[in-house]
């Protein structure tokens, strides 16, 4: 895991981490959202082609 700085204390902290252990600040965790968006496009785009090849 990558270390990134708190935007309230400053302080370095993990990137995994959903509060700043030194400050108690809660960090913005997109991560997961983004993991997220990129499993529903696939899925998309996997029904998409597997909609289209079954009417072949």
């Amino acid at each position: 895991m990558a270390l990134i700085n708190c935007k309230e204390c400053g302080k370095e902290i993990s990137d995994g981490a959903i509060t700043c252990p030194h400050c108690g600040a809660k960090i913005n965790t997109t991560q997961g959202w983004k993991l997220l968006g990129l499993f529903a496009t696939m899925f998309i785009i996997y029904e998409i082609i597997s909609t289209i090849l079954s009417y072949q």
